[in-house]
């Protein structure tokens, strides 16, 4: 029988040294970890073949000995290639990217119309796919799902959303005459449309920790939802009704022209649309403060980022109080960042240190987000993500040095371009990423260090444990177990 504290060692080749241990009650385990980074040790399923890939659900309790568990990871996560056109998820991350040991993880952008095709029915099958990826090369993935023009669902306008239409060119394919692009989207202030996310974002947390391996690797959710083209936290918002192209009207396809509040030139007033449909800040306000209630009950030890755009929702406060065809912004009855604002302070004092602000388009030569900058709380994570027109090592380092300078960001989320490239500069940017995070460690909760270099579990009740480590699992000869023994 071993004491009451034991060490395992796991070699270079996956083996437990001890593999087996005999121990009592309340025993605990030490396993030291090689690579601080990439490795960590979850249990297998009951009678499974394929011992590096049959891994235990992650339950989370007295008897799970999955670790370590990364809190608000920090380093360099490369951005898939989903979320762009029509491309599926993680389409373009490449197993260079995906063993490279100059980022710690990818970021992994879902679309809720890909992962959930119709209401009951979820397709995971791409992100599985990176996920089996990702647990092999011992790296982690953050995820978002979105809405918006490119991910909102058809069917939810048959299962009881409003169906409301807009016409808006955000930062994307604009033209001259600034149409936009027409979507039909469900409103976060529709009680039905709040439900029907939450359930995708359920049906999420349930397929995750269904996998111990998948859920370890889990660095943050993004809460979204509430989207225009992006997982940014940002809607369509103008109201750029004056005929700019008075000879070249906005054209219309077919199937929107019979779109409530459309104008004669083709456009359509956003703010107009959000007021008639009942939309209200404190609807948006409940609509994030629901999400990130259910996140935290179902992503236990998991933490959030919130992507924030500056100015990002409609300046609507009422069925007749918005912004206006022709009217200066700056008389509107609600101020243009207020309602962002509103979600920053409300996220910190819901979910304290989960919470974690991120702000994305950062470039070489331009200030990083103010917003960001200033209504930071003080110890809340804070990440970047490049802009995507930063590609090479040059600009990636201005990029990321703008950003290193000016906030206490932690981690950086780049394109794949950039990081492909960048392999003679990305390992000093990580190393100095995971310099800023350790320093700010504390406790065993949101903020502990989320690299350590050892994992302790203490076993409490009778039983036997099998167990691996995913990144250096080759066979059965990588297999450790623990068994626990009554006195």
């Amino acid at each position: 029988m071993e004491a009451d504290r034991v060490t395992v060692r796991i070699g270079p080749d996956g083996s437990m040294d001890p593999p087996t241990l005999t121990v009592r009650p309340g025993t605990t385990v030490t396993w030291e970890l090689p690579d601080r980074y990439r490795d960590s040790v979850v249990p297998l399923r009951d009678g499974a073949a394929d011992v590096c890939r049959a891994f235990a659900p992650w339950t989370g309790g007295p008897e799970d000995l999955t670790g370590p568990l990364p809190r608000n990871a920090s380093g360099v996560f490369v951005l898939d290639g989903s979320g762009e056109d029509e491309e599926e998820v993680g389409s373009t991350v490449t197993d260079e990217t995906w063993a490279s040991p100059d980022n710690v993880g990818v970021s992994l952008r879902l679309e809720w119309d890909e992962v959930q095709p119709e209401r009951g029915r979820y397709d995971w099958s791409g992100l599985d796919r990176e996920l089996d990826r990702a647990v092999a090369n011992g790296k982690l993935f953050n995820v978002s799902i979105k809405a918006g023009y490119h991910g909102t669902p058809s069917w939810i306008f048959d299962a009881g959303v409003e169906r409301l239409v807009f016409r808006d060119h955000g930062t994307h394919g604009r033209d001259e005459c600034a149409c936009g692009a027409f979507m039909e989207l469900g409103s976060p202030t529709d009680p039905r449309y709040r439900e029907l996310y939450l359930e995708v974002l359920g049906a999420l947390a349930d397929h995750l920790r269904g996998n111990a391996a998948y859920y370890r690797s889990l660095a943050y959710i993004k809460p979204s939802g509430a989207n225009l083209y992006s997982a940014e936290a940002r809607l369509p918002k103008r109201c750029n009704c004056e005929r700019s192209c008075p000879n070249a009207p906005c054209p219309v396809p077919p199937r929107f022209r019979d779109a409530p509040n459309l104008g004669p030139d083709g456009r359509i007033c956003n703010t107009e649309v959000w007021a008639k449909s009942g939309y209200t800040p404190e609807g948006l306000y409940a609509f994030f403060a629901d999400q990130e209630r259910v996140l935290a009950e179902r992503f236990p030890d998991k933490d959030m980022n919130f992507m924030l755009i500056h100015s990002g929702f409609p300046l609507v406060e009422s069925a007749d109080r918005y912004l206006r065809c022709g009217q200066d912004p700056k008389t509107a009855p609600i101020g243009a960042t207020d309602q962002t604002k509103e979600l920053l302070e409300r996220g910190w004092k819901q979910l304290g240190a989960r919470f974690s602000i991120m702000h994305a388009g950062v470039q070489p030569n331009h200030p990083v987000n103010r917003m960001l900058r200033t209504q930071r709380e003080e110890g809340q994570i804070v990440g970047l993500q490049t802009h995507n027109e930063v590609r090479g090592p040059t600009d990636l380092v201005k990029t990321m040095r703008n950003g290193l300078d000016s906030t206490p960001v932690t981690f950086f989320e780049i394109y794949e371009a950039a990081a492909s490239t960048s392999s003679a500069v990305l390992p000093a940017l990580n190393a100095e990423l995971h310099d800023r995070r350790r320093a700010m460690a504390r406790g065993d909760g949101p903020l502990r260090d989320p690299y350590p270099t050892t994992h302790q579990h203490t076993f409490l009740e009778p039983g036997e444990t099998r167990y691996v480590d995913p990144y250096r699992c080759v066979g059965k000869s990588s297999v450790g177990v623990i068994r626990v023994v009554a006195n």
